[in-house]
């Protein structure tokens, strides 16, 4: 019987990896039980895990989670050796792999994946009716916003389209509105908030400001489901999501409608997520995850794994592969050279919860109160959130 060791992965397109798993199989005698996890329920299922110390070696984990199942101290680091077996630091993507680690900490806990960078999805023909280049409509966050105007003064009923419910969209979405206005999300030893500052108050509030650009009709739509508004109105010129819409429109839209989306990035650097790997403290097969973890992020495994996923792998070379050629992967992979990670410290995943349920929040008072200047709205919340963070970060 062969040994077996114990895999969990996040999101639909999970079950596209079972193929790869039975060659590791076969290569290694290793047989791995998968469990497949929903994002929405994946971190509660992990915080059982750790809590109870079995059921899982290897899991997948948001990039965003680094730090706080660091500071649980559930996560087994990985050695010299190890690292060296799956191809060294200089293999992976650099800002990636920074993520991997805490800052304070110079050991790697989280083995990078796959990865990507938020998009600007646009309509080429609505832009071109209200006469806008798109080289110089994103080039900032000022300018965005007046090209955004000059979209709606041209008759464009649906200039600007992102999720106005609480979700981490927004969040992914607004990093770009802050770095652009010069702001920061924390101090680098994460001990205070920054985004109360000057600079990313500033970009918070231009963020949400662009309401006025957003029609009625696709108020309060699930983060998910909003995607389809953009790809079935036509009348919607700008959108920000993954670079998984690409795919969608390719096989949502005609071949005429899908000629006319273009591709940029947002104002300034773009938000770099994706998912990491990592060994639980706990697993008593670690050697048999460090193969299942070389194994998956190999440029066989992650290139055709992650080009069904709509996500790029995080080793450098895979990011040459043909599969990748196209423009949608090849913007996505530019803005992975130019792009940013948020704070990988213990307890940015409170602070981002936070910050999540309150732009949430300031989403809801800003759509139901237009008369109301959004900077009276958004700036006693965000102090007021900055300073309740504060205590419990300096504690």
């Amino acid at each position: 019987m062969p040994q077996e060791i114990h895999l969990s992965l996040i999101g639909p397109n999970a079950e596209k990896v079972r193929p790869f798993l039975e060659e590791f199989e076969r290569q290694e005698g290793i047989h791995v039980d998968l469990t497949i996890l929903g994002w929405e329920n994946a971190w509660n299922h992990l915080v059982k895990a750790s809590i109870y110390a079995h059921d899982l070696d290897v899991s997948e984990i948001g990039s965003t989670w680094v730090g706080d199942m660091v500071r649980m101290d559930i996560l087994r680091p990985f050695e010299e050796r190890e690292i060296a077996f799956v191809g060294g630091q200089s293999a992976f993507i650099s800002a990636f792999w920074d993520g991997g680690h805490v800052d304070g900490n110079n050991r790697l806990m989280a083995m990078p994946w796959l990865t990507g960078s938020r998009l600007l999805y646009y309509r080429r023909s609505l832009f071109a009716k209200a006469g806008v280049d798109p080289e110089v409509a994103f080039s900032s966050v000022d300018a965005f916003s007046e090209s955004l105007r000059k979209l709606q003064e041209a008759g464009i009923s649906a200039p600007w389209l992102v999720t106005t419910v609480s979700h981490d969209d927004t969040m992914l979405n607004i990093g770009s509105w802050i770095w652009g206005k010069g702001g920061e999300l924390m101090a680098a030893d994460g001990k205070s908030t920054m985004f109360a500052r000057p600079e990313a108050l500033s970009g918070i509030i231009s963020y949400f400001e662009l309401s006025r650009f957003l029609p009625s009709r696709h108020y309060n739509i699930p983060a998910i489901d909003i995607n389809y508004h953009f790809l079935d109105d036509p009348d919607c010129a700008t959108f920000v999501s993954g670079v998984w819409l690409y795919q969608w429109a390719k096989d949502r839209l005609s071949p005429e409608e899908f000629e006319d989306i273009g591709i940029a990035h947002p104002p300034s650097a773009s938000f770099v997520g994706g998912s990491y790997l990592a060994i639980w403290k706990h697993s008593m097969q670690v050697s048999a995850g460090i193969k299942l973890i070389n194994f998956l992020t190999q440029t066989h495994t992650a290139v055709n794994f992650g080009n069904q996923a709509g996500l790029l792998p995080a080793r450098v070379a895979s990011l040459t592969h043909p599969a990748f050629a196209g423009p949608m992967w090849q913007a996505s992979i530019a803005g992975l050279q130019t792009g940013r990670t948020f704070p990988s410290v213990e307890l940015w995943g409170l602070v981002q919860n936070r910050l999540i349920q309150e732009f949430g929040e300031i989403w809801k008072e800003v759509l139901s109160h237009p008369e109301k200047e959004v900077s009276e709205i958004v700036t006693p919340r965000i102090q007021a959130l900055a300073r309740r963070l504060d205590i419990t970060l300096m504690s």
